[in-house]
């Protein structure tokens, strides 16, 4: 799949610098303008040609990096548009979980889509995962369902589960389960389990179970955000980060963990946190702080679905790189022919626009201060409190640091 032109960088800046707790990185967002079926996305992707597909609370898109192919319940047999999971096995079968219609498999070389009819599947599927030996093991409302087995239902600890499972997840040997009140359970290959009660706080809804390390998890939490469970010790640590909802989490290729929040945007976690968050004043940025889920594609790029606002893709390749536009905005930027930096400012000179002033480590920019208008600013520099700066065609400009507009015109002297 090509998706180069969603890379391409038009009329900004790109500086390479040291992280810093609010991040500027550039996000190129997909929204329903774009062809998505809904802004709600649920489940991210990638199947073995490098399409993505995405699930919606509005069917089931495939995205090839220019258009979208919409399957919903008036084109297919899905048995619900609103999509709660999707997982690819190691034959490369696309399974989709609905809620309200329960399991679905689709022919990724026919595009045709097959309910699975089967009494021990709920029809409120949470969530999917396939194991080491590429098992496909579904949590309903009905509880926790090994497809290798005939679907034969856990009964004990299905007993235990209708109704209470949320999230689900296969690492190494062991499948774990998260409930809605404060329960972790581990369910190894004998298929006997244990129970660790986390909280007696019937708000601690386990959203997401993750793999940090050999002897931990991350567990992202509702209401008491995001947590390290240590599997040797049996216990529990809170991480210091402000969000209290995490929705989802994983970790790239390069060892980084980023973290899904509702309400706080994403956070990216290795030797320092930065957080990213929508900015409305930057077209570029995040596109809704309400971020569902997180997903890197073959080619490292990073996903991030939104509750209602589509997509925020990141081309993760870039590493530690922000992106400045000579407009503050990115809405009606112009080339930048120059630039001068000075602790948190930083000074372009546009091909046309004059002089803009951006103070870059402030979540908010500097007042776009536009001096010397439509001017074309090729040269900047600074002496004691005095910027001078020189244009084409419209001679040098002195312009005071503490005033911020010329005092004077080196083309209108005499001398």
């Amino acid at each position: 799949m090509n998706l180069q032109k969603i890379l391409t960088l038009v009329g900004c800046v790109a500086l390479f610098y040291q992280t810093y707790a609010q991040a500027t990185d550039r996000f190129y967002n997909i929204s329903r303008r774009d062809g998505l079926a809904s802004g709600s996305i649920t489940a991210i992707i990638q199947d073995k040609k490098g399409l993505i597909w995405l699930g919606t609370k509005k069917g089931l898109n495939r995205y090839d990096g220019s258009k979208f192919v919409n399957f919903h319940t008036g084109n297919s047999e899905l048995g619900s548009n609103d999509i709660s999971t999707l997982s690819i096995d190691n034959e490369g079968k696309l399974w989709i979980g609905t809620f309200g219609g329960g399991l679905h498999l689709l022919d990724l070389e026919t595009d045709k889509i097959r309910r699975i009819n089967n009494v021990n599947i709920g029809d409120q599927i949470h969530e999917s995962t396939i194991d080491q030996d590429s098992v496909l093991w579904i949590l309903s409302n009905k509880g926790l369902v090994n497809l290798e087995s005939d679907f034969s239902p856990i009964k004990q600890l299905n007993n235990m589960l209708k109704n209470r499972g949320a999230s689900l997840s296969a690492i190494d040997s062991t499948i774990w389960i998260g409930t809605q009140d404060g329960d972790l359970i581990a369910l190894d290959s004998n298929l006997e389990y244990k129970v660790f009660a986390l909280s007696s706080d019937r708000r601690f809804y386990i959203h997401k179970i993750h793999s940090l390390t050999p002897n931990s998890l991350l567990l992202g939490t509702r209401q008491h955000g995001l947590n390290k469970f240590y599997t040797d010790t049996d216990s529990l640590e809170a991480i210091d980060i402000e969000a209290t909802d995490i929705r989802d989490i994983i970790t790239d290729r390069e060892g980084v963990v980023w973290v899904g929040t509702d309400g706080n945007g994403i956070y990216r976690i290795s030797e320092s946190t930065t957080k990213y968050e929508h900015n409305s004043s930057r077209l570029n940025s995040l596109v809704s702080n309400a971020v569902q889920v997180c997903f890197e594609d073959r080619d490292r790029n990073l996903w991030f679905g939104t509750a209602w606002d589509g997509i925020s893709f990141l081309d993760n390749r870039m590493g530690d790189i922000a992106f400045h536009y000579s407009d503050h905005k990115g809405i009606d930027q112009s080339g930048v022919l120059s630039i001068y930096k000075e602790e948190n400012d930083l000074w372009f000179g546009t091909d046309g626009a004059g002089l803009s002033l951006d103070n870059y480590r402030q979540e908010k920019d500097f007042p776009a201060n536009q001096l010397a208008k439509n001017t074309y600013i090729q040269f900047i520099k600074k002496f004691d409190n005095d910027f001078w700066i020189g244009t084409f065609q419209s001679g040098f400009y002195k312009i005071n640091e503490e005033e911020r507009y010329p005092i004077l015109n080196m083309r209108n002297l005499d001398d």
